[in-house]
């Protein structure tokens, strides 16, 4: 990730921060179902079972990436709210995320 990816007037968060949404989005190599073009098309999810990894190599190396330039350390993600790894017609990370305040309460 690069400064030029972010709103010119982003500020590198310093305390606690909730990863809101991020998505991986995979294209496959062969060509789509009518019916799952059409999916796709509308805004729906194929969830994707296969390689890579999605906790372990995906979101590991986005969080490592976006250290030291959205945020001061990775340490400061406190939360992780929705993660998809989905097949789509176009390859990219859709990721939201906020500071937030420490004494923040979820319901369990």
């Amino acid at each position: 990730m690069t400064l030029a990816q972010l709103p010119t007037d982003f500020k590198m968060m310093r305390g606690a921060v909730r990863i809101k949404r991020a998505v991986f989005v995979f294209t496959k190599k062969t060509g789509w179902s009518k019916i799952a073009k059409d999916h796709l098309q509308s805004g729906g999810y194929i969830f994707k079972t296969t390689k890579p990894d999605m906790c372990d190599n995906l979101f590991k190396g986005l969080i490592d990436a976006m250290s030291g330039i959205v945020y001061k350390e990775d340490q400061l993600i406190c939360h992780n709210a929705d993660t998809k790894k989905v097949w789509g017609l176009e390859p990219r990370i859709e990721i939201e995320f906020e500071e937030i305040d420490c004494l923040m309460i979820d319901k369990v």
